[in-house]
């Protein structure tokens, strides 16, 4: 009932604004009308640079990777198409449905339906994004392992079984586990706006957010740091037997792959991962944000900082030597021909 008396008097009051999930008012250091209207700008532009960005990155990246038979081999680049696809999602299906949300439709009060299927759509993005990073990781350990051999002995029928099995479960989970969550966990409640004689829709989920940030940043975070560690000290362990040639008499007779996988690809992804995820776990700690201006500035930046993922990750797949010789290859390809001269040379043999 508490909870419901203090949204009243945040509805009909016309000196206050609602900004990561929490109320403040304008007389708040750095929260002024001016600072709200900037915010709202830098927020509004940066998401539509990330989204036609997003979309024109992820969009090559993944026609490199798929027009290349042998780049199609590799399990782990097909798990890199799949982020490039979860990427796209978010660049063709979330961002433009939020700046609806937040432009078209900031005017007038959201309906249950909307804000529902924005949290939907926002929670499964990020439960998918999160889990193919742990996916490529874990395979990562089992190909230094030397165990991803058993996909070469398996029938054809079976082995694309297994890989549309691996490619998929992030987005089957998801959606077993997001929206019973969201819908058994979520309370929505319709409220009178007796200023502009609206209703307005409220929906309490600040429960359901600790539940889906455990399932969606904790328990991935948990498993990237020791899939991780455990592919460094194997890359490690890798090099230093093919030092003393053991590795490369091993790989010889059990026909394992010549590329050696390198850790600095895996480490860049679970930096931007764990920096763009920082603004979110920000979300969920109630605490006093806006008690200065520095505080206030770094809560914005690292929330926008979190839309760029869909940029700064793919980036990363260029780390991969036969990924950025394949990129390199399609921009030749998009280049105009060089035309040659008209003049020829020609010789003639005497006697």
């Amino acid at each position: 009932m508490n909870d419901n008396r203090r949204l009243l008097r945040f509805i009909n009051s016309t000196d206050n604004i609602s900004l990561f999930y929490g109320n403040v008012s304008y007389s708040t250091p750095c929260f002024d009308r001016s600072f709200y209207r900037n915010f709202r700008t830098a927020m509004l532009w940066s998401d539509i640079v990330t989204d036609v960005l997003g979309t024109v990155l992820n969009l090559w990246l993944l026609l490199a990777i798929l027009t290349s038979a042998e780049l199609r081999l590799r399990l782990r680049n097909r798990l890199l198409s799949s982020v490039c696809i979860q990427n796209l999602f978010e660049c063709l299906v979330y961002l433009p449905f939020s700046l609806y949300m937040y432009t078209v439709a900031r005017n007038e009060a959201w309906t249950c339906p909307e804000t529902m299927a924005i949290n939907l759509i926002f929670y499964i993005n990020e439960f998918v994004s999160n889990w193919n990073l742990v996916l490529i990781l874990a395979l990562a350990v089992v190909t230094l392992l030397g165990a991803d051999l058993f996909l070469t002995r398996l029938s054809r029928w079976l082995s694309i079984a297994v890989t549309f099995g691996v490619l998929l479960m992030p987005w089957v989970l998801s959606v077993l586990v997001v929206p019973p969550t969201i819908f058994t966990h979520t309370e929505q409640i319709l409220l009178t706006r007796a200023s502009k004689n609206e209703t307005v829709c409220w929906t309490r989920m600040f429960d359901v957010r600790k539940i889906l940030y455990v399932l969606n940043i904790g328990v991935p975070a948990i498993l990237i740091a020791i899939c991780l560690a455990a592919t460094v000290f194997l890359s490690w362990k890798k090099k230093v037997r093919e030092r003393t040639g053991v590795g490369e008499m091993a790989r010889q007779l059990i026909g394992g792959s010549n590329e050696a996988e390198g850790v600095l690809p895996y480490v860049a992804m679970t930096v931007i991962i764990y920096a763009c995820d920082f603004g979110l776990v920000l979300n969920i700690i109630r605490s006093s944000y806006y008690k200065d201006c520095v505080t206030v500035t770094l809560k914005a930046a690292v929330n926008i900082l979190e839309g760029f993922k869909v940029l700064l990750l793919p980036m990363t797949f260029l780390l991969f030597p036969e990924i950025r010789y394949r990129v390199k290859k399609t921009l030749e390809l998009l280049r105009p021909a060089h035309r040659t001269s008209g003049l020829s040379i020609s010789y003639v043999r005497e006697g």
